[in-house]
């Protein structure tokens, strides 16, 4: 996709045409950098609202006039979210709409580099975006900020595995402990637990050093504390365990492992940015 000058970018989403003119662009560039913003993919990859991060692979539809995209997700990848009243719900596509504060005047969605907004199009107003739920009534269906930053990615098609690819690394969402809630999840947690408690109860209980290990919990990364023990016998046996920390990605303090129900996840604090990472392995001798 062509990389537009950050001053035209400004121009396009305040809807300021003073920006545009000084650029002194020919007519028909300026309608190529337009229509660029609305050259949707069909999937969507690494791609996010905001800061608010979709699946990839997700179905890509706009509608005809181009106020509205929904996102259909993967094959059993859902939305877990829970409502300002406590309700549990799930959503397998998203809508995101852009609606002018002026009736009858429209703003358009686009995607820029796979991020997804509102274009001001021929609205005089401001413009809005925001995230529904379809399947609830108005005005109940609009997700409010609060809900979404609580909200978990759960592939119900998954289970409990160990991390051993850097493509699992990469690609798993973010857990919250939210999904410990869902029956699928909370069996498949309770199962792995059993046989890892066995499994350190037999061979390895008397060792207190302890590696912190990745594992993908129907789709999401956590961490397990695991004894040392442990992680050199499965290494042994050919498992590439990753062995993860906690990293901020912006300037900020905080970003640090929580424990929730044996697990750990990575908790920003005063980080805007926090993400679970591989420990560099040391230099072999």
């Amino acid at each position: 996709m062509q990389k537009l000058p950050w001053f035209l970018i400004v121009a396009l989403l305040m809807g300021c045409s003073a920006a545009v003119e000084q650029d002194e662009l020919p007519a028909s560039q300026e309608e190529a950098m337009l229509a660029s913003l609305k050259n949707f993919p069909a999937f969507t990859e690494n791609d996010s609202i905001g800061t608010f991060a979709l699946p990839d692979k997700s179905q890509v539809q706009v509608s005809e006039d181009g106020h509205v995209v929904t996102f259909v997700f993967p094959e059993g990848t859902v939305l877990m979210y829970k409502t300002l009243t406590g309700e549990i719900r799930y959503l397998n596509r998203l809508i995101y709409t852009c609606t002018c504060s002026v009736p009858g005047q429209g703003c358009d969605v686009f995607n820029l580099g796979n991020h997804w907004g509102c274009l001001q199009g021929n609205c005089k107003g401001s413009c809005t975006g925001q995230m529904e739920d379809d399947n609830t009534p108005s005005p109940d269906r609009v997700l409010d900020p609060s809900i979404l930053e609580n909200s978990v990615w759960i592939n119900k098609k998954g289970e409990v595995n160990w991390v051993t690819s850097d493509e699992d690394m990469k690609n798993l969402m973010p857990f919250n402990p939210l999904m410990l809630e869902d029956p699928t999840v909370q069996q498949g947690v309770s199962f792995h637990k059993d046989m890892l408690a066995a499994s350190i109860a037999r061979n390895h209980k008397h060792t207190t050093a302890t590696r912190t290990i990745a594992i993908n919990v129907y789709g999401t990364l956590v961490g397990c504390k695991v004894p040392e023990t442990f992680f050199q016998s499965m290494i042994n046996r050919g498992y590439q365990l990753r062995e993860v920390t906690c990293r901020c990605n912006v300037a900020g303090d905080g970003c640090t492992f929580t424990e929730y129900d044996g697990f750990l996840f990575c908790k920003g604090g005063g980080c805007s940015s926090c993400s679970m990472i591989e420990v560099t392995p040391p230099p072999k001798d």
